[in-house]
């Protein structure tokens, strides 16, 4: 059977139906986070191959949705029979159907019996049970009772095709005849069942022999670990030697002085380029001024020698202009009267319509009025509220003084942590949970819960008494949390509070006080950008508010009768025209030409006081001119050092990047001295306790013992060695037989293991069918003694030669492996990975895993999840 595609609906968090197709031949991966539904699809597998369509196990309900719903899993699969499509649903209206094709070949329970037989399996699991590793489960042998014999079950189904070799080997019957012979020989030393005689001379001298044997190997134990002891001492004395080497400490030293003072010279050099900037800045201003000087020189000279020439003309013009309206005033004395009368009649009406006009003013100021006294009021209620909240502002921690109290308070909580973590425990294992709970500090002591005891404690166990435990004398080092202490309460002192929370407290206030000066100040600005004065000024420059006339016209009828009378003031100047254009313009003349000559006159006193200035005007200005260009030339000089400074301005992140990195180092190299310290006395303890029991001298004696028993186990098995010989022949048929027995998994298994190990092998286990033993180098090492990552490729590489056999028997099945490989370091890995490759060629092999970075090295076909869209 091979899986072509699976889809899942309402399985757990997939509450939308998704589909994973594409799934091939050889290898097949996916790789994806946590959570992603890896193990969901695996369960789901599981549930459809063998958990009934009315199933309501723990393992069906663990699929349900926590929306709710009913479970439904959908699986294609391939056999030599063609395409084959199992549709299986749980809990609410449960089914079970096969199609082939669009066409439904069984249901219900016609379907469970199809899909068991397609699986090899009853309630066993057949092959899956051992091919397919859910997570957590990488040993052969682990996994719940059933899982243990539904793995076991595949195995011996798998060997019972070389069965009948064993017989042909033994001789059957013609054996069991041999060993009945036998036993009456023999029923000194053993029963009739085979099993040596209890309290026989043989059971004696075996059971010493395997008496000396465990205590042998508990001594050999023992010495291996005194050893590995060593060893590390070891290890850690001359890693100690190399990070406490004078050399390597002068050079960590010499790499942070070095850090250090490249950082200084940055900071100086910095320093340096601000400096020569603003230099260049205060040498621009010096320039700018001396340009202004010039400037202002050049200007009063020129300004002086024209208002002179234009003063000479305009006063000799206005002398021509006053003589000349001296004559025409005679003419225009006949005129005057008409043109008084006129222009008294205009005076009415303009005066009429400046009234109308001051009345529609004074109705605007009093709208301005009001809306500056209401400005004003704001402005100084918010200035009392900046005052009041300005001495709030002030008060109390700022944010640098909290800061360091946070310091103080966090270092208290390190050393009490610390000071946890350093002390002696305590833990306690009960033998049932019938048996009444110890209790310590008032609280119960649950079963192997770990609990620090830095002061020491009394430990009440029921029908037993009180157990005290001391830490002794020098047990628990509290000068570093009595320090912390005793800082963090003095800066709470100095600062007058009791506990951090009212300093906080404190700190917020004044921030609250300092944010609403600053939104006061913000409302101010809004309201008097010029300030409360300037808003003072204009109310006060306001006119008063005066009620209008009430006889007054609107401002049109007042403007019409301005218009009548300058129209009449015109008639009459129209008929005095010849009079009344000369004495204008006579009049005009003058008055412009005494203004014209005022203003000269102004003009060139004006420019004669600017010039007096300057005590000497052609001399200021050619030293000016000098001082500009030491000015500029100055300047110059200045921006090119800035710019050369600017461009030598080494970075000073990368600077503080490797001072920051050289303090690590030094940091990192003490905490480590520490931790090996610590390590080594441990060591030392331990090395001590070893050394003074005498283990070595205990080895000999029971080597000595364990020779001597062998040889009475030696001599007892002489006088039986006729009986031997016979029992021998037998059980080098037998192991000649169980080594046919094991030859096709053994020839699986030999290219793989040698990926891993070159000509390494294993040792099975008959009954179980189980590798019990590694051997390598000549050293054969239990099963259970090798490392995690070394057991989980060794049940890999078992599952993969099985899976092989079952091909080669026509039973082809899927291997899916649920991340198989937990512990599998990464040179293994890569190894693993071309094993899998190796066994992919005739076979189906699903990988998922949460490594995504590791197994992306892995090569074969991706799969992923699709959401299946509606039709």
């Amino acid at each position: 059977m091979k899986l072509l595609s699976v889809t899942l609906s309402d399985i757990r968090r997939f509450t939308k139906p998704v589909i994973i197709d594409g799934i091939g031949d050889g290898l097949n991966v996916l790789t994806a986070p946590n959570e992603y539904g890896k193990s969901t699809l695996f369960d789901a597998l599981q549930a459809v191959f063998f958990q009934g369509l009315r199933a309501k196990s723990k393992e069906i309900m663990a699929l349900k949705p926590h929306a709710g719903g009913a479970p439904q899993v959908e699986v294609e699969v391939e056999t030599p029979d063609g395409r084959f499509r199992i549709i299986k649903r749980w809990l609410k209206q449960p089914m079970a159907e096969v199609y082939k094709g669009d066409r439904l070949i069984a249901k219900a329970d016609d379907a469970e019996a199809w899909i068991a037989k397609l699986m090899h399996s009853g309630d066993a699991g057949g092959p899956a049970g051992l091919l397919w590793v859910r997570q957590g489960i990488t040993a052969l042998d682990q996994g719940s009772k059933k899982e243990k014999e539904s793995a076991q079950y595949a195995r011996q189904d798998l060997m019972s095709s070389v069965a009948g070799e064993v017989e042909a080997l033994t001789g059957g019957r013609r054996m069991d005849i041999a060993i009945d012979r036998c036993q009456d020989d023999l029923s000194k030393y053993v029963t009739a069942t085979g099993r040596v005689l209890k309290s026989g001379p043989l059971d004696t001298a075996e059971k010493e022999v395997a008496s000396l044997a465990q205590r042998k190997s508990e001594l050999e134990d023992t010495v291996r670990e005194l050893s590995g002891a060593i060893n590390r001492r070891r290890e850690i004395k001359k890693a100690l030697a190399e990070l406490q080497d004078a050399d390597v400490i002068s050079g960590r030293e010499q790499r942070l002085s070095d850090a250090t003072k490249a950082h200084e010279d940055a900071l100086r050099h910095a320093d340096s380029v601000s400096r020569a900037q603003n230099a260049v800045k205060t040498a621009t201003l010096e320039r700018d001024a001396v340009e202004a000087k010039l400037e202002a020189l050049q200007k009063a000279r020129k300004s002086f020698e024209k208002a002179q020439k234009d003063e000479f003309e305009k006063s000799e013009f206005a002398a021509e202009c006053v003589k000349t309206l001296k004559d025409s005033e005679a003419n225009f004395v006949s005129c005057k009267a008409d043109v008084k009368t006129a222009r008294e009649v205009e005076e009415d009406a303009v005066k009429t319509l400046n009234a109308v006009l001051k009345a529609e003013s004074g109705r605007s100021a009093k709208t301005r009025r009001k809306d500056l006294k209401k400005r004003i009021n704001e402005v100084e209620t918010l200035a009392k509220s900046i005052t009041s909240d300005s001495n709030a502002a002030a008060t109390g921690p700022d944010k640098k003084t909290i800061e360091k109290l946070d310091v103080l308070s966090q270092e208290v909580s390190v050393q009490q942590e610390l000071r946890t973590r350093s002390a002696p425990q305590v833990s306690l294992s009960y033998v049932s949970a019938e048996i009444p709970r110890a209790t310590i500090a008032g609280g119960i002591l649950k079963d192997q819960e770990v609990v620090p005891l830095p002061d020491g404690a009394t430990i009440d166990i029921p029908e037993f008494g009180l157990l005290t435990l001391r830490p002794g004398q020098g047990a628990n080092d509290d000068d570093e949390l009595n320090k912390a202490k005793v800082k963090f309460a003095k800066a709470l002192d100095d600062l007058g509070f009791s506990t951090l929370d009212a300093a906080h407290k404190a700190a917020n206030q004044r921030d609250e006080a300092a944010k609403r000066v600053q939104d006061a100040k913000d409302k101010v600005s809004l309201l008097a950008p010029d300030d409360l004065d300037a808003l003072r000024i204009e109310l006060a420059s306001l006119p008063e508010a005066v009620e209008p006339d009430a006889d007054l016209p609107d401002q049109k009828t007042a403007q019409v009768a301005v218009d009548a009378a300058k129209t009449r003031l015109k008639k009459n100047e129209d008929e005095l025209e010849d009079a009344r254009d000369q004495r204008d313009q006579d009049r005009d003349a003058a008055a412009r030409a005494s203004v014209l000559a005022d203003a000269a006159q102004s003009t060139l006193e004006e420019a004669e006081a600017a010039v007096k200035e300057f005590e000497d005007v052609d001399t200021l200005e050619r030293k000016t001119i000098i001082e500009l260009d030491d000015a500029g030339s100055l300047l110059g000089k200045l921006e090119k050092e800035y710019t050369k400074l600017a461009a030598e301005a080494p970075d000073l992140s990368v600077s503080q990047a490797a001072l920051d990195r050289a303090k690590s180092v030094c940091e990192q190299a003490k905490t480590e001295i520490y931790s090996l310290g610590q390590e080594l006395a441990g060591l030392d303890t331990k090395i001590d306790l070893r050394s003074g029991e005498g283990v070595e001298e205990d080895l000999t004696d029971v080597v000595i013992r364990f020779g001597a028993a062998e040889k009475t186990l030696a001599a007892l098995q002489f006088e039986v060695e006729v009986l031997k010989e016979l029992a021998g022949t037998l059980d080098a048929a037998r192991t000649a037989a169980r080594d046919r027995y094991f030859e096709p998994v053994i020839n699986e298994l030999k290219p793989l293991l040698k990926l891993l190990w070159p000509d390494a092998d294993l040792k099975f286990d008959g009954d179980r069918i189980l590798p019990t033993a590694l051997i390598r180098d000549g050293q054969e090492e239990s099963i259970g003694v090798l490392s995690g990552g070394t057991q989980e490729q060794i049940a890999l590489l078992v599952r993969l030669a099985f899976a092989r056999l079952l091909a080669s028997g026509g039973r082809h099945a899927p291997i899916i492996l649920d991340d198989a490989l937990v512990y599998t370091d990464d040179d293994r890995i890569e190894r693993m990975f071309d094993a899998l490759h190796r066994q992919a060629g005739d076979l189906q092999i699903i990988v998922l895993s949460c490594r995504q970075r590791a197994f992306r090295e892995l090569g074969g076909q991706k799969l992923t999840f699709k959401v299946v869209l509606d039709d």
